[in-house]
């Protein structure tokens, strides 16, 4: 089965998200910028602001969910909070590219950018 790295698996989709993968037989890791979650999934550590990664969680990753971000239902839409919603999720995204290339050169991994139902229907019919 392939192992799934999740960006914010900690997070309310996350964890739904991660349950559903597992009870389906794959092997699920979390990638988060917190220390102190309390999980049975194994956790590695970013940072994308520090450009700091575990790079071990890529190396292992066959597919990779990136759902971390700024939460979108929490505050007032001020023009610093779209500011930090475009930022968790594009430069995250940005970020998660470059190390990805840079750690599967010229193995043939590919990207693919769409919505969680693309992303869950691509996985589960491979």
């Amino acid at each position: 089965m392939k192992t799934i790295l999740i960006t914010g698996g900690s997070g309310l989709v996350g964890r739904k998200l991660s349950a559903f993968l597992i009870e389906k037989g794959y092997q699920v890791l979390w990638l988060s910028r917190q220390r102190d979650v309390k999980a049975d999934i194994p956790i590695y550590r970013w940072n994308f602001q520090q450009k700091e990664i575990d790079r071990q969680s890529i190396e292992k990753a066959d597919v990779i969910i990136h759902l971390a971000g700024e939460n979108l239902a929490e505050g007032s839409w001020t023009k610093s909070k779209k500011q930090r919603v475009v930022e968790s999720r594009v430069k995250t995204a940005e970020f998660l590219l470059e190390i990805t290339e840079s750690v599967h050169k010229n193995a043939g991994f590919s990207f693919q950018f769409g919505t969680l139902e693309k992303a869950l229907r691509n996985v589960l019919e491979k």
